[in-house]
Protein backbone atom coordinates (compact mmCIF):
# COMPACT_ATOMS: atom_id res chain seq x y z
CA UNK A 1 0.00 0.00 0.00
CA UNK A 2 2.99 2.35 -0.21
CA UNK A 3 5.00 3.28 -3.31
CA UNK A 4 8.00 5.61 -3.42
CA UNK A 5 9.74 7.26 -6.35
CA UNK A 6 13.36 6.41 -5.44
CA UNK A 7 14.67 8.37 -8.45
CA UNK A 8 13.09 11.64 -7.22
CA UNK A 9 15.51 14.60 -7.18
CA UNK A 10 14.16 17.69 -5.36
CA UNK A 11 16.76 19.93 -7.02
CA UNK A 12 14.89 19.53 -10.32
CA UNK A 13 11.86 21.41 -8.95
CA UNK A 14 11.39 25.12 -8.43
CA UNK A 15 8.81 25.45 -5.68
CA UNK A 16 8.17 29.18 -5.42
CA UNK A 17 5.48 31.75 -6.34
CA UNK A 18 5.58 30.64 -9.98
CA UNK A 19 4.50 27.10 -9.00
CA UNK A 20 0.74 26.76 -9.41
CA UNK A 21 -1.04 23.57 -8.42
CA UNK A 22 -4.45 25.14 -7.83
CA UNK A 23 -7.45 23.17 -9.05
CA UNK A 24 -10.16 25.67 -8.11
CA UNK A 25 -10.66 26.55 -11.78
CA UNK A 26 -12.46 23.20 -12.03
CA UNK A 27 -16.14 23.47 -11.12
CA UNK A 28 -16.20 19.89 -9.83
CA UNK A 29 -13.12 20.34 -7.66
CA UNK A 30 -14.24 23.74 -6.40
CA UNK A 31 -17.62 22.28 -5.37
CA UNK A 32 -15.85 19.39 -3.60
CA UNK A 33 -13.48 21.75 -1.76
CA UNK A 34 -16.34 24.06 -0.71
CA UNK A 35 -18.37 21.17 0.68
CA UNK A 36 -15.29 19.80 2.44
CA UNK A 37 -14.68 23.20 4.08
CA UNK A 38 -18.28 23.32 5.34
CA UNK A 39 -18.09 19.70 6.54
CA UNK A 40 -14.86 20.28 8.50
CA UNK A 41 -16.22 23.51 10.02
CA UNK A 42 -19.31 21.64 11.27
CA UNK A 43 -17.69 18.37 12.34
CA UNK A 44 -14.93 20.01 14.38
CA UNK A 45 -16.92 23.04 15.58
CA UNK A 46 -14.26 25.43 14.30
CA UNK A 47 -16.12 28.67 15.01
CA UNK A 48 -13.67 31.19 16.45
CA UNK A 49 -10.77 28.71 16.35
CA UNK A 50 -7.24 29.11 15.02
CA UNK A 51 -6.62 27.06 11.87
CA UNK A 52 -3.32 26.47 10.10
CA UNK A 53 -2.93 25.06 6.64
CA UNK A 54 0.46 23.60 5.82
CA UNK A 55 0.87 23.76 2.07
CA UNK A 56 -1.97 26.20 1.41
CA UNK A 57 -0.96 26.92 -2.19
CA UNK A 58 -2.60 30.15 -3.33
CA UNK A 59 -4.90 30.07 -0.26
CA UNK A 60 -8.40 29.39 -1.62
CA UNK A 61 -9.26 26.40 0.58
CA UNK A 62 -8.07 28.07 3.78
CA UNK A 63 -10.13 31.17 2.99
CA UNK A 64 -13.19 28.99 2.28
CA UNK A 65 -12.68 27.03 5.52
CA UNK A 66 -12.23 30.14 7.65
CA UNK A 67 -15.32 31.75 6.13
CA UNK A 68 -17.40 28.59 6.66
CA UNK A 69 -16.20 28.30 10.26
CA UNK A 70 -16.02 32.02 11.07
CA UNK A 71 -12.49 31.31 12.23
CA UNK A 72 -9.01 32.79 11.81
CA UNK A 73 -6.38 31.03 9.74
CA UNK A 74 -2.72 31.11 8.88
CA UNK A 75 -1.52 29.53 5.67
CA UNK A 76 2.06 28.45 5.03
CA UNK A 77 3.35 27.89 1.52
CA UNK A 78 6.35 29.05 -0.50
CA UNK A 79 4.14 29.26 -3.59
CA UNK A 80 1.67 31.73 -2.03
CA UNK A 81 1.72 34.76 -4.32
CA UNK A 82 -0.57 37.26 -2.59
CA UNK A 83 -3.29 37.04 -5.23
CA UNK A 84 -5.93 35.98 -2.67
CA UNK A 85 -6.44 37.76 0.62
CA UNK A 86 -8.98 37.75 3.42
CA UNK A 87 -9.26 39.78 6.63
CA UNK A 88 -9.36 36.63 8.77
CA UNK A 89 -6.51 34.79 7.07
CA UNK A 90 -2.78 35.48 7.23
CA UNK A 91 -0.29 33.96 4.86
CA UNK A 92 3.38 33.16 5.35
CA UNK A 93 5.41 32.58 2.21
CA UNK A 94 7.47 29.88 3.87
CA UNK A 95 7.17 26.64 5.83
CA UNK A 96 5.94 26.70 9.42
CA UNK A 97 8.80 26.46 11.90
CA UNK A 98 8.60 23.42 14.14
CA UNK A 99 10.82 25.20 16.66
CA UNK A 100 8.51 28.22 16.95
CA UNK A 101 5.11 27.19 15.56
CA UNK A 102 2.05 29.41 15.68
CA UNK A 103 -0.61 28.12 18.09
CA UNK A 104 -3.54 26.42 16.43
CA UNK A 105 -6.63 24.39 17.24
CA UNK A 106 -6.96 22.65 13.88
CA UNK A 107 -4.54 21.86 11.06
CA UNK A 108 -5.05 21.09 7.40
CA UNK A 109 -2.54 19.48 5.05
CA UNK A 110 -4.04 18.65 1.69
CA UNK A 111 -1.96 17.13 -1.10
CA UNK A 112 1.34 17.92 0.58
CA UNK A 113 2.69 14.73 2.14
CA UNK A 114 3.00 12.90 -1.18
CA UNK A 115 5.40 15.64 -2.36
CA UNK A 116 7.79 15.37 0.58
CA UNK A 117 11.11 13.56 0.56
CA UNK A 118 10.69 12.86 4.30
CA UNK A 119 7.00 12.68 5.25
CA UNK A 120 7.90 11.12 8.62
CA UNK A 121 9.92 14.21 9.64
CA UNK A 122 7.10 16.50 8.48
CA UNK A 123 4.38 14.67 10.43
CA UNK A 124 6.61 14.26 13.48
CA UNK A 125 7.28 18.01 13.47
CA UNK A 126 3.57 18.71 13.08
CA UNK A 127 2.74 16.36 15.94
CA UNK A 128 5.27 18.14 18.16
CA UNK A 129 3.79 21.52 17.15
CA UNK A 130 0.36 20.30 18.32
CA UNK A 131 1.74 20.02 21.84
CA UNK A 132 -0.31 18.44 24.59
CA UNK A 133 -3.51 20.38 23.93
CA UNK A 134 -6.38 18.73 22.07
CA UNK A 135 -5.85 19.43 18.37
CA UNK A 136 -7.75 17.99 15.45
CA UNK A 137 -6.60 17.95 11.87
CA UNK A 138 -7.29 16.90 8.32
CA UNK A 139 -4.74 15.23 6.06
CA UNK A 140 -5.61 14.50 2.43
CA UNK A 141 -3.50 12.53 -0.05
CA UNK A 142 -4.31 10.91 -3.38
CA UNK A 143 -5.25 7.27 -2.91
CA UNK A 144 -2.48 5.06 -4.34
CA UNK A 145 -4.89 2.22 -5.00
CA UNK A 146 -7.12 4.50 -7.09
CA UNK A 147 -4.14 5.99 -8.93
CA UNK A 148 -2.58 2.68 -9.91
CA UNK A 149 -5.82 0.81 -10.63
CA UNK A 150 -7.87 3.48 -12.38
CA UNK A 151 -5.74 6.53 -13.09
CA UNK A 152 -2.09 5.56 -13.76
CA UNK A 153 -1.52 8.79 -15.74
CA UNK A 154 -2.01 10.69 -12.46
CA UNK A 155 1.52 9.89 -11.33
CA UNK A 156 3.44 13.14 -11.76
CA UNK A 157 7.13 13.41 -11.01
CA UNK A 158 6.36 15.77 -8.12
CA UNK A 159 4.76 12.89 -6.19
CA UNK A 160 7.53 11.27 -4.19
CA UNK A 161 5.21 8.89 -2.34
CA UNK A 162 1.90 7.17 -2.94
CA UNK A 163 -0.20 6.11 0.04
CA UNK A 164 -3.11 3.73 0.44
CA UNK A 165 -5.51 4.23 3.36
CA UNK A 166 -3.58 1.56 5.25
CA UNK A 167 -0.15 3.12 4.72
CA UNK A 168 -1.22 6.69 5.53
CA UNK A 169 -2.96 5.40 8.65
CA UNK A 170 0.21 3.60 9.73
CA UNK A 171 2.30 6.70 9.03
CA UNK A 172 -0.01 8.89 11.14
CA UNK A 173 0.10 6.35 13.95
CA UNK A 174 3.89 6.04 13.74
CA UNK A 175 4.28 9.81 14.05
CA UNK A 176 2.14 10.06 17.17
CA UNK A 177 -1.32 10.96 15.92
CA UNK A 178 -4.17 9.33 17.79
CA UNK A 179 -7.69 8.56 16.65
CA UNK A 180 -8.07 8.59 12.88
CA UNK A 181 -10.99 8.47 10.50
CA UNK A 182 -9.88 7.26 7.08
CA UNK A 183 -12.18 7.59 4.10
CA UNK A 184 -12.10 8.03 0.36
CA UNK A 185 -13.43 11.30 -1.00
CA UNK A 186 -13.80 13.02 -4.38
CA UNK A 187 -15.11 9.96 -6.21
CA UNK A 188 -12.60 7.69 -4.51
CA UNK A 189 -9.53 9.62 -5.54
Amino acid sequence: GFVRNVAFDPTLLGYDVDYDNSLHFSGAFSAYAGELARELARRYDLKGKEIVELGCGKGQFLIDLCRAARAHGTGFDRSYDGSLTDADVSFVQDYMSWDHPVEFDFFVSRHVIEHLVDPVAFLSGLRTACGERPVHGYVEVPDAIYDFERSPWNCPYTHVSYFSANSIGRLLSRTGFGERRLQRKFEGQ
